[in-house]
Formats: C-alpha cells, structure tokens, sequence
C-alpha cells in the first residue's frame, strides 16, 4: 500500500468512527436478567513472566556444573458476577459470584509432569445491608456470610484468604484471596466502626504433599475503629 492509499484509509476508517460514535443510542441491551436487580460483571485477568539469575550467588555443588537461573510465566482469568436489589425501606440484599483459573508455565521438571494449573470458585457471599432505615446513618448494620474477602486495618494480620503456587499455580499473580468461609458484621454508628467475623481458610500444605489442604479457623470477637485507630481481639483456632 503506497503512503497516499494508507492516509486515505485512516482517513475514511477515522470518519466512520466518529460517526459511529456520534448515533444516539436508544436502548441498552438486554442481558436477560431481571431488571429490579442492579448487576455488575467484572472481568479481570493478568499475565507475567518472572525470572531469576544465579539467586544463590555460589554454586552449592562445586564438581557439578549447575544452572542456577530459571524462568516461568503465569496468568490467570477472574470473572465476576455481583447483584444489588433495594428494598422499600431502603436497606440492600447483596451478592457477588467469581471464579478463577490460574496456570503457571514452564516451571515444573518434566520428570514430574505438565505446568501446574488450577480452576475453582473464589467469591460466593451473600449479605445485607440496612441503608437508612435503621438509626441515621447509612449502612448502620451490614452483615454477610459465604465466601469472601476480609481486610483488617491495612492487611498487616488479616487480608489474604487462601493460598498460592503449589498444585494450584500462580503464586506470584496471587488471583485468589477469598475466606473458604465468613461471617462477616458490622455496625456502624456515626464515624466508629464495630466487627465481629468468623474466618476460614483453606491453605495448601507442600509438606504433606502437592494437593493437600489444610483448614484453619479464626475467629475475632471484638474489632473497633474510632476515625483512623482500629483495635482488635483475635481467638485462634487451627
């Protein structure tokens, strides 16, 4: 293509666009879900490639030639689905619905089989909201169960629900964060925060062996925020 044709076509591709762009457009399409409830989809995914030169720095087995670099690739795909449906008195029942799907490439020996993937759910909760019909602040009681996600503070103690790498892949992307399990509430009066939740995990223990799991329960009675300082009593249970 000489360089008059090529501008002719950017020139004409560029025009159809905006008059594509300027059409007034009169209805959404329909999803087929029911209408009275406010749905949201999210699709997130994420590649990368990781890699490390000579990590240990000396080569433990000096009569042995060794290669002490490696190189792997990892992705994942999470879609989710979350649904809103307002009551008459103002307060929400809430939902969201995800799974994820991780691989990890060209990081186990052949001796020991294919690149490591996983596929299985990560959010499945349920839960609701009081808006203002209880009290006068928004959102005065707020509570939900199923599998979730659960900061506390900043992350420092509680923020990542389940576990990477292993026989599930992925363990630099870190696609999973979801509880096996909570039960999550929260009262809210005025700018104070209290929680109580229950928490539990499902962790891969390599130990034992690729595969197994290992369950592990937290629960935590008492959690406060006043403005920025957040206090919190925690029973462990394994």
């Amino acid at each position: 293509m000489t360089r008059i044709a090529f501008r002719w076509t950017l020139f004409f591709l560029t025009v159809a666009a905006l008059l594509f762009a300027a059409q007034p457009v009169n209805a959404q399409t329909s999803t087929g879900l029911p209408q009275q409830i406010d749905w949201s989809f999210n699709f997130d995914a994420g590649w990368g490639t990781f890699g490390f030169g000579n990590s240990l720095f000396d080569n433990p087995k000096e009569p042995v030639p060794e290669n002490l670099s490696d190189q792997w690739f990892e992705g994942y795909v999470k879609p989710a689905l979350s649904a809103t449906y307002k009551l008459r008195s103002s307060s929400e029942i809430y939902g969201k619905v995800s799974v994820v799907g991780e691989r990890t490439y060209g990081s186990a020996p052949e001796l020991y089989g294919p690149d490591v993937s996983s596929f299985g759910p990560e959010d499945a909760t349920i839960g609701w909201r009081s808006g203002k019909s209880i009290g006068s602040s928004e959102n005065l009681v707020d509570v939900s169960v199923g599998r979730t996600q659960y900061q506390l503070g900043h992350g420092f103690l509680l923020w990542d629900g389940a576990s990477e790498g292993g026989s599930r892949g992925g363990y630099w992307t870190n696609a999973r964060k979801a509880f096996e399990f909570a039960a999550i509430g929260r009262f809210k009066p005025g700018n104070n925060t209290i929680e109580a939740f229950y928490l539990g995990t499902l962790k891969l223990q390599q130990a034992a062996g690729a595969g197994s799991d290992v369950h592990t329960f937290t629960v935590a009675s008492a959690t406060q925020e006043m403005a920025t300082t957040r206090q919190a009593l925690m029973l462990h249970l394994i």
